[in-house]
């Protein structure tokens, strides 16, 4: 299937991807998207017709991800979906590769984890597991429970469902945003403006405790307006996380070797992901590094009186 060939290429496990991501096409993306209370509808109740126009290229077909709600422990209703024929953006002309239920707020990818890497990441942990730890009655066997529970596990917050999905194959527990600042939530008014103090998001809380170390390992880019907006939710988020008495670290490396933390893998390998993940940086130092550079890598020679 393409979608698992997609999904391959980002180093996910086989039997993680089939449990995680479904294949849809025809009236079942919409039925998995569309379902918020907010949205705009005709008197019958059903879907207005400009809703129905917009999502149309849903039907043409694409796969669905969703995981846990750790809040809850069951199935997750919110995911995302990747139309095989994105539509575009009219803001920016860009296509929208993600489409997310509108009308909802955002949650987190906690995947469904196969018990072959549990056991890879309770050892790499240096964390007991035994039989009792799981529970073929919960719909991911009772890994993310197992996980709330031993804060001595490390995470690591990503952004992309696969991003995930290649961290939990190579070891590590793993939850992913669909965006970088979607790990946490700042109180507006109808004007826009901040009201109140920024919050993390309950899924996200609910895993940060303990003293717990946390990863982050948002992708490298080259662009600097990308650049300054993850570094500028890497602070906010890690800051939030400090509150809660965790441990947080950054994962940093060459943009050339690998965008995300996928690329990273499917280039270098999980030893080299290992490697990054000793040698992480503390916040305040990777804060500090951000504080008293200078200078910027050279991105291109000009030859010209004034600035273009």
């Amino acid at each position: 299937m393409k979608h698992l060939e997609e999904w391959r290429q980002s180093c996910v496990d086989d039997q993680l991807i089939r449990l995680n991501v479904t294949p849809l096409m025809g009236d079942a993306p919409s039925q998995h998207l569309l379902y918020a209370d907010g949205l705009s509808r005709r008197n019958d109740g059903r879907l207005s017709e400009g809703l129905l126009q917009r999502y149309a290229h849903v039907a043409n077909g694409g796969w669905w991800c969703s995981g846990i709600d750790v809040l809850s422990g069951e199935t997750d209703l919110w995911g995302c979906f990747k139309p095989d024929r994105p539509r575009q953006n009219f803001e920016n002309s860009k296509l929208i590769k993600y489409e997310h239920p509108p009308k909802v707020q955002t949650g987190i990818f906690a995947l469904r984890v196969p018990l072959h890497l549990w056991q890879r990441i309770a050892e790499k942990a240096q964390v007991p597991l035994d039989g009792t730890d799981w529970d073929e009655d919960q719909p991911d066997l009772g890994f993310w429970q197992w996980l709330m529970t031993h804060p001595e596990v490390p995470l690591i917050i990503t952004e992309g469902a696969k991003k995930a999905g290649a961290l939990l194959t190579a070891g590590y527990a793993a939850i992913a945003l669909p965006g970088v600042h979607n790990g946490y939530r700042t109180p507006r008014n109808q004007a826009g403006q901040r009201i109140g103090k920024s919050q993390l998001i309950p899924a996200l809380a609910k895993l940060a405790h303990g003293q717990r170390q946390i990863f982050i390992a948002f992708d490298q880019d080259h662009k600097p307006k990308t650049i300054q907006q993850v570094n500028l939710a890497i602070q906010r988020l890690g800051f939030l996380l400090g509150q809660q008495q965790c441990n947080v670290k950054i994962l940093q490396w060459d943009h050339r070797v690998g965008k995300g933390v996928d690329d990273l893998i499917a280039a270098q390998g999980s030893a080299y992901l290992e490697c990054l993940v000793e040698q992480a940086l503390p916040l305040e130092m990777w804060k500090a590094q951000r504080l008293h550079r200078l200078t910027y890598d050279q991105g291109q020679e000009i030859n010209a009186r004034y600035l273009p």
